[in-house]
């Protein structure tokens, strides 16, 4: 690399001008999944903007105490710097990882923000780029992990959070604050904080259920929900009266946001590093709910199962999963005249149970009008899920099976 070159980004720069990454993914509902998982748990508590959130945020950044740690590790380079491309047009800036579901989805979101924001900390945490006017100003350490890295003892049965932020605090962890992850393609946050804002929040009520019920679970006062595109954060508070606990919920930070004081936007590197902030503070009233919070909240999540509206159930949520597993040994021709490619060696047809009404529905079937892939992919997987579950065989094989075996049988030898 040249001298003249930076490879890496400055610390302010990843968080202040670098939004994160597009995420790549395929063409919606034919290269993803289209339908997400049935809702299991509704919020019914008090609800209410968090109007604020995004101006907290810029305030943290402005603080001077902020801008003083900024400027000591100023020079401290967190990643690779969009210049890299003079010299690699291949270079690891843009997305290639291609996410069809939440768990691809998750990994880039934990890289692309969560990772970065650590060690974000950790550089105006340590000492190495000069020693520091505001001695606690973040902690040494800190992680953010799956549900699995809390310590068995202190683990919320039924609860697996996507996400969680660990602490350790004099030899012990302590899990400050909780994230839950859902796909772009299933989830679109924008619609159901507009309908919230205006008296008709049951979807995003809905979907607050099951991330509410964690925050709860291991008293947090703090969260997050997130498409990657979209993310809004969360904080159980009190009503103004002080008397009733409430949820307030941020506007939409997105992916692409970057810091724009005059419009009140705020990157999403940035709103996390504020709030991770917050949550570690030594004073657990700061992020930790109260005994008699708690109980005042002992109605909020009821059970429901609202599936959300959509075309098609991702894997390993339909009915019959052993459709899946026995589209590769479909032979897609019709029970008349097997469709058997010039490559392809003749061989006898897999015991998969009733073949002829696993055949009657073929891609050539398909009505002329409607010709699309979707269409294509449902008229084939209507005959798949009838036919999911084989039969045992009987002692007599299919006409097709013994048509198939006296052409293997009657095939000269090499």
């Amino acid at each position: 690399m040249s001298g003249a070159l930076k490879s890496p980004t400055k610390l302010e720069k990843a968080q202040k001008k670098q939004p994160l990454p597009a995420l790549c993914k395929g063409t919606e509902n034919l290269e993803t999944i289209a339908k997400g998982p049935a809702i299991a748990r509704h919020y019914a508590g008090k609800l209410a903007k968090w109007d604020s959130f995004k101006k907290n945020a810029i305030d943290f950044y402005n603080e001077r105490r902020t801008q003083m740690e900024l400027e000591r590790c100023g020079h401290a380079p967190i990643y690779m710097d969009p210049e890299i491309y003079k010299l690699n047009s291949k270079a690891m800036i843009q997305e290639r990882i291609q996410a069809g579901a939440e768990i691809t989805l998750c990994g880039r979101y934990f890289w692309n923000l969560l990772a970065v924001v650590v060690h974000i900390v950790e550089t105006l945490a340590s000492t190495e780029h000069g020693f520091s006017n505001y001695p606690g100003f973040l902690p040494p350490q800190l992680t953010f992990g799956d549900s699995w890295i809390i310590g068995r003892p202190f683990r919320v049965d039924g609860q697996q959070p996507d996400a969680v932020l660990k602490l350790p605090v004099n030899g012990k962890d302590q899990i400050r604050m909780v994230g839950e992850l859902k796909f772009c393609v299933t989830l679109n946050l924008k619609s159901m904080l507009e309908d919230a804002e205006n008296g008709q929040g049951n979807k995003f009520r809905g979907i607050l259920g099951q991330l509410v019920n964690y925050m709860l679970g291991h008293r947090l006062k703090y969260g997050f929900i997130s498409n990657y595109n979209e993310t809004v954060f969360l904080h159980l508070g009190l009503t103004k009266d002080g008397e009733q606990p409430c949820i307030y919920f941020s506007d939409i930070i997105k992916d692409s946001d970057v810091i724009d004081e005059s419009a009140g936007r705020t990157s999403l590197r940035l709103a996390l590093l504020y709030l991770t902030q917050l949550t570690c503070s030594p004073n657990g009233a700061d992020w930790a709910i109260s005994d008699e919070t708690l109980r005042k909240t002992s109605k909020w999540i009821v059970k429901s199962s609202q599936p959300q509206q959509n075309l098609a159930t991702p894997f390993g949520d339909r009915d019959h999963t052993a459709a899946d597993r026995a589209l590769p040994y479909l032979d897609l021709g019709t029970p008349q005249k097997p469709r058997i490619s010039p490559n392809v060696n003749p061989s006898p047809v897999p015991a998969l149970g009733r073949p002829r009404n696993l055949m009657k529905c073929t891609i050539n079937d398909v009505n002329p009008a409607d010709s699309s892939p979707l269409a294509q992919r449902f008229t084939f997987r209507s005959a798949l899920r009838d036919s999911a579950i084989p039969k045992p065989l009987s002692n007599r094989t299919t006409r097709l099976q013994r048509k198939a075996k006296q052409q293997t049988e009657s095939r000269p030898e090499n």
